[in-house]
């Protein structure tokens, strides 16, 4: 007889490697919620990952920008997260831009034009009384008909 299905989070929890790897994932989720909540409103949002190896913490942000924010915030933070996890001896901040996936490329389009602006151009060059200028539009007005 099949066995009954089981729960995804309770296969993480406690199999092996996978629940090894299910605790530190939620470490890294618990520390980064401590420090977001240390850190200013505006530049919590951008800091995206945080994880403690030894005395270091490494954090991510989502641009250079508010990677220089937060450099700037640092020492202030250190005092605060060390509150909470006393081992920590320093800070280095890492900017982690996320890629924008590719799109498959795609014939390019030629413009479509209509018959009233090709007619418009048309007209244009036959009341203009520069004979070069004339012949330009309606050159113009031609192309404009082909497309």
């Amino acid at each position: 007889m099949a066995s009954k299905p089981r729960h995804i989070g309770k296969i993480l929890r406690h199999q092996g490697t996978l629940a090894s790897l299910y605790a530190s994932v939620r470490q890294q989720q618990e520390l980064l919620t401590t420090v977001r909540r240390e850190l200013p409103r505006t530049l919590a949002p951008h800091c995206t990952g945080a994880i403690l190896e030894g005395g270091r913490l490494t954090l991510s942000v989502d641009s250079p920008v508010w990677g220089s924010k937060l450099r700037f915030q640092a020492p202030r933070l250190l005092g605060r997260i060390r509150k909470h996890h006393p081992g920590v001896a320093n800070i280095r901040v890492n900017v982690a831009v996320a890629t924008k996936a590719r799109a498959t490329p795609t014939r390019k389009q030629l413009p479509r034009h209509s018959n009233r602006a090709a007619a418009t151009v048309a007209q244009a060059g036959r009341d203009i009384s520069d004979r070069a200028l004339s012949h330009a539009l309606q050159h113009l007005a031609k192309a404009l008909r082909e497309n």
